[in-house]
């Protein structure tokens, strides 16, 4: 049982995996680390193949991504809810069976909070994780190869080393005695004689003859030499301080300590941190676990990462039943460099739509309106057509029975505009006349262009509208038409209403 199994989400991070995976096939052997649950037959049950999978290693990998936490099934349920989860099944079967669990924090993924973990996956927060980023690939996957390493050379967590007891030593057989038989019939030719001592003289009383001792085929047992007890687990580390110097505030430096067990006794370990600034320090990754044989070495790589300026200082305390280390930790953090305040733009307004030209040219059953407009999103001709498609410049039929005044309605992001021109069909026996305006806000004096005689209206004197050879009194006199030969240009009131 000396395998690495690496535990994913597909949906969350399973471009890593596969990288991670050939990143540690090539160093550790691709017999060696397991990515998937293959070959289950069907009618097999899932649940025992997946915990065999799991038990048949040393280390489960654990990669925690963004949507590790959330990730949900077709029915919007949380998958980790589910008891037949595959990640549930690895994490839960690898922590119940004392494996141990490295969790893999990518891309800055912050540990899952305790309180939305299921009760078989809550120890996993206990774990320390190792970081893995796109940006800094080689250097964070070769620190997760180093944790592997150490973690593969010392003793499996869930396996106790007990002592193989020795049989007891056999005896060897007596050694064989020449002609078979022939103690056994000296000691029956001994017994006659006595017999015949006892009868050859008789009044007398025999000696007693004490018995032959008895003899045993077994060694003779020798003393082993006292064995002096061992010592207890006694730790030690490399520098009774640890000092990360000065750093700007909201950077973080990383410092790797390893602590030795120079007993002759394996140590149960506990670490923790402690002192007033213990929450500027982090335990990043703990090679050593919840326990360091006895001769062995392991390492606790620390991050010190200020939020405030000022000197700054805990302890990493690190404690065995009979032995305790404590190592001081340092560090200063300074007040980043001001940032030039940059002034803010003042934004600029919208501008509001500006109609730059129209005109209206007489047809035989209505007129031609020409426009340009800038700025709008949405163009009108009321009373009709109506909308109209182009909002920059188009040239447009208008079907009219008589003379009337025609409103261009331009609305955009800046507000809204509106321009008149006044237009009406042609007589019966006349050609097209043209009435050509350039528009200016607020009532301003436009230059109105008129090339012909007939059809064409502008705004007199007095405010009223009047066809060309009518006067302001309506009685048929043209105060106004020696002005108008060829293409003449006056300046008339034109009315522009500003919606802006």
């Amino acid at each position: 049982m000396d395998g690495i199994f690496i535990s994913y989400r597909r949906d969350d991070s399973a471009g890593y995996a596969g990288r991670l995976y050939d990143r540690l096939s090539a160093h550790f052997g691709a017999d060696r680390v397991f990515m998937d649950v293959e070959g289950i037959e069907p009618g097999t049950d899932f649940v025992d193949a997946i915990e065999r999978a799991v038990a048949s290693c040393r280390v489960l990998i654990v990669l925690i991504g963004d949507e590790w936490l959330n990730a949900a099934d077709a029915s919007g349920r949380r998958r980790l809810d589910d008891p037949h989860d595959f990640i549930r099944i690895e994490t839960s079967t690898a922590l119940a069976r004392n494996i141990r669990v490295v969790p893999v924090l990518l891309d800055r993924t912050p540990m899952p909070p305790i309180d939305r973990l299921p009760d078989d996956l809550q120890p996993l927060v206990r774990r320390q994780a190792v970081e893995l980023t796109h940006k800094q690939w080689e250097a964070s996957s070769g620190e997760l190869i180093r944790t592997l390493e150490k973690i593969l050379d010392g003793p499996a967590a869930d396996t106790p080393v007990t002592a193989t007891p020795q049989p007891a030593p056999i005896a060897p057989p007596p050694p064989a005695t020449a002609g078979g038989r022939k103690p056994l019939w000296l000691g029956l030719a001994a017994l006659l004689i006595a017999a015949a001592g006892v009868t050859l003289w008789p009044g007398t009383t025999p000696a007693p003859v004490a018995p032959p001792a008895p003899t045993t085929s077994a060694a003779t047992p020798t003393t082993a030499p006292d064995t002096p007890p061992a010592t207890p687990a006694r730790l030690a580390g490399d520098d009774p301080r640890i000092d990360f110097g000065a750093l700007p505030t909201g950077e973080q430096r990383t410092h790797e300590y390893r602590i030795h067990n120079t007993g002759q006794t394996d140590a149960a370990l506990t670490a923790r941190l402690q002192g007033d600034d213990a929450g500027l320090f982090r335990i990043m990754v703990d090679t050593c676990g919840a326990s360091l044989r006895a001769g062995g070495s392991c390492s606790y790589s620390i991050i010190y990462r200020p939020v405030n300026a000022g000197a700054h200082n805990a302890a990493l305390v690190v404690s065995a039943p009979e032995s305790t280390l404590e190592v001081a930790l340092s560090g200063e953090a300074e007040s980043p460099a001001p940032r030039a305040v940059v002034p803010p733009t003042t934004p600029q307004p919208t501008p509001a739509p500006s109609i730059q030209r129209l005109t209206a040219k007489s047809t035989a059953d209505g007129a031609q309106v020409c426009y340009r407009v800038a700025n709008a999103t949405e163009l009108a001709l009321q009373p009709r057509p109506g909308a109209l498609r182009n909002p920059r410049e188009d040239c447009v039929a208008v079907p009219l029975p008589h003379t009337v005044t025609l409103t261009l309605i331009a609305r955009g992001a800046g507000g809204e505009n509106a321009a008149q021109v006044t237009a009406g069909p042609l007589p019966a026996d006349h050609g097209g006349d043209v009435h050509k305006m350039r528009i200016v806000r607020h009532r301003r004096q436009c230059p109105v262009e008129i090339p012909g005689e007939f059809g064409l209206h502008m705004r007199a004197e007095d405010g009223d509208l009047h066809p060309l050879g009518v006067g302001a009194d309506g009685d048929g006199s043209d105060p106004i038409g020696h002005l108008l030969s060829g293409r003449t240009q006056r300046t008339a009131q034109a009315g522009v209403e500003n919606r802006a």
